[in-house]
């Protein structure tokens, strides 16, 4: 007996796309929390002030650098700015 046939993949596959859906659904219409908007605020800094500031931070810069290049491409709306923890 397979475990992956071909009716688990298609109920695997819908379960993955549900869950997607929910997390995409409504995704701006909040307004940026304060975490969010440091965020925010630091990725659009130089990339030797983001080290400097995630520095004091918990987290590692390179979260900040790939921040910067998704805003550059896709704009700072507060969906867009959500989409890379998504």
């Amino acid at each position: 007996m397979r475990v992956f046939n071909d009716r688990n993949k298609i109920v695997l596959l819908s379960i993955l796309v549900l869950g997607l859906f929910l997390r995409v659904y409504d995704l701006g219409t909040e307004s940026l929390w304060l975490d969010e908007g440091f965020s925010l605020k630091l990725s659009s800094l130089p990339l030797t002030q983001i080290v400097e500031g995630a520095a004091r931070d918990v987290h590692p810069p390179l979260y900040y650098f790939f921040l910067k290049v998704w805003i550059s491409l896709f704009g700072n709306s507060e969906f867009s700015a959500r989409m890379p923890s998504v």
